[in-house]
């Protein structure tokens, strides 16, 4: 799949406004599971671990959030269906916010 691996944008999830800017990373793996990061400029950085099914044509993902590390975990509910669209192979597009997939 051209979803795994590292992507880097905006802070999407968990983002109240009170901490700063922000910077969120997915980090898809292979097996069906993912990691969020997001990294405030004013708070500490949240987490959190679930797993993600790319649903229908491959235009929408189901992503559930199973484990997050508190402070700061976000409340609502546990899981989110996204709108998904890779416009190039270097460009993501969750919920229209624009990620750019990092290189080791």
């Amino acid at each position: 799949q051209s979803l795994i691996g590292a992507w880097i944008g905006p802070a999407s999830i968990g983002d109240t406004g009170e901490c700063g800017p922000a910077d969120g990373e997915y980090a898809f793996s292979p097996d069906g599971t993912y990691r969020y990061t997001a990294h405030y400029e004013g708070c500490v950085a949240i987490f959190f671990d679930g797993h993600y099914v790319l649903q229908n044509d491959g235009s929408a993902m189901l992503l559930t959030m199973e484990l997050c590390a508190a402070p700061g975990c976000p409340d609502g509910p546990k899981s989110l269906t996204a709108s998904v669209s890779s416009p190039d192979p270097e460009t993501l597009v969750l919920n229209g916010y624009t990620y750019k997939r990092q290189h080791d």
